[in-house]
């Protein structure tokens, strides 16, 4: 006897015909057209992710093959996804492969309503600009050299904006590797967590949740490890990151580069220079003070706090 939905977990669901075909049906796809994507053995939401993580894409254009082989048959056999119905699809999958292979997460299909795929589509279209402009050189700031400790902060601020402008195997922005926010550990045999929805439109989001884990991981990690060394490469600080260069760590290097700069001199300095301008500060008012005090006394002014 199948268990009744609302007694299934997230992850069954996930993988279930009927809260597939629910989905579907609540979307607005037709009888037809749900029938012909569970003949072609589409038949849950798993099975979508499964076939299509590495080509969203495709995925559209499997749907618009469709439409054009069996659209216009007769009316009641004919298979018809709308314009509006195939942007829905592709923004569902793009939030589900998103969340299973960033985040190790699945998310609830039960919460994929028409309202709900509004932000699910702002989401798609956020991830179609950045792949559209993946790779554009003009985006990118050219780094300074880093000489020490006098232009560390300038020399990290550019860098951590540059991985912001480059996209990563996910197409995320490379930000995520080098971010310290703590995350759950995660091997090859952890199942993956249950969500409601996750908000694919922040971008700070994914750059705190995406999974240090994994062959895009890695790829992404050699990315970083790339960059700091094309950056440092015969240069006095390359020596802070060279024990990495077996592993291409770009994680690791960064955070020991950073590790180095920001160490107890670093802070020091940074609160000795603050320290000084402040002086400074208080100096040219000092110095203002003086005139303005004589002028109050020689126009005859009263003097008040």
């Amino acid at each position: 006897m199948q268990a009744a939905p609302a007694a299934l977990t997230i992850t069954q669901r996930y993988r279930n015909q009927d809260e597939f075909t629910a989905m579907l049906t609540r979307i607005g796809v037709t009888a037809n057209a749900r029938r012909k994507l569970i003949d072609d053995d589409f038949t849950s939401m798993e099975m979508l992710v499964l076939n299509y993580s590495n080509d969203i894409d495709a995925f559209h254009s499997y749907l618009k093959g469709i439409n054009k082989t069996f659209g216009n048959g007769a009316r009641n056999s004919a298979i018809q996804f709308s314009p509006i119905i195939m942007k829905q699809l592709t923004a569902i999958l793009y939030h589900f492969v998103q969340a299973v292979g960033c985040m190790h997460c699945i998310p609830n299909i039960m919460n994929i309503t028409v309202e709900a795929c509004s932000d699910l589509i702002l989401a798609y279209d956020a991830y179609l600009k950045r792949k559209d402009s993946d790779g554009d050189d003009e985006a990118l700031i050219k780094l300074p050299e880093l000489k020490g400790h006098s232009n560390w902060t300038t020399y990290r601020d550019k860098f951590i904006s540059n991985l912001g402008n480059i996209n990563g195997a996910w197409n995320v922005s490379l930000l995520y590797v080098v971010d310290e926010t703590d995350r759950p550990r995660i091997t090859c045999a952890t199942p993956l967590f249950e969500v409601e929805l996750i908000n694919l439109i922040d971008e700070d989001f994914f750059a705190s949740n995406t999974t240090h884990f994994g062959p895009s991981f890695t790829e992404d990690n050699s990315k970083v490890w790339m960059l700091l060394k094309k950056s440092l490469l015969g240069h006095q600080p390359y020596h802070h990151i060279d024990e990495y260069k077996h592993a291409r760590n770009g994680r690791g290097a960064w955070l020991a580069l950073k590790a180095y700069y920001e160490g107890e001199d670093f802070v020091n300095k940074t609160i000795q220079e603050n320290l000084t301008k402040l002086c400074l500060s208080l100096e040219l008012e000092g110095c203002l003070m003086v005139p303005l005090t004589i002028w109050y006394i020689s126009s005859g002014q009263r003097l008040t706090n």
